[in-house]
């Protein structure tokens, strides 16, 4: 559905923030909350699933969440305490969990960071953390730091 007028999204929450990606969104609610929809390739929602969500769809583990960030196809979350979850497509390390497998619920970032902001891209994620370091993993071939399915500081 195209369509420049706003749709309201059903649940009976409030909606704390909201990230669309390629062919999914993800909100959070006030309550921490993660819910995505849309195409699930390679488990993008983060519902446990491979199927297509017209609807919202609650992303397993039963996390809170201060953040969603939606991506090509995978998304990441922060938690409100400060851990980064990621899901879906892992092809270059974007989801950090020390494998190239994808998955279809969320697995911690390896590091034991505790992040205030993630942002998703193309085939890498970058995190922000409480102390103010910057960090990124996945694909480098579009970014200024290596390839890596580790965290990686950047900007020094």
């Amino acid at each position: 559905m195209n369509s420049s007028v706003p749709t309201t999204v059903t649940g009976g929450f409030t909606v704390k923030s909201i990230s669309a990606g390629d062919e999914h969104s993800c909100l959070v609610t006030t309550a921490g909350a993660a819910y995505c929809w849309g195409i699930n390739i390679s488990g993008a929602l983060g519902d446990g699933t491979g199927s297509v969500q017209l609807g919202l769809a609650a992303v397993a583990g039963e996390l809170s969440f201060q953040s969603v960030s939606a991506s090509d196809k995978h998304s990441c979350g922060v938690t409100t305490t400060g851990e980064i979850y990621c899901w879906g497509d892992n092809f270059a390390g974007q989801l950090e969990n020390r494998s190239d497998t994808d998955t279809n619920a969320p697995v911690e970032v390896a590091g034991g960071f505790t992040f205030q902001s993630v942002s998703t891209g193309f085939q890498r994620s970058c995190g922000l953390t409480t102390a103010g370091a910057g960090y990124c993993w996945g694909s480098g071939s579009h970014v200024d730091f290596s390839g890596s399915s580790e965290p990686v500081l950047v900007g020094t």
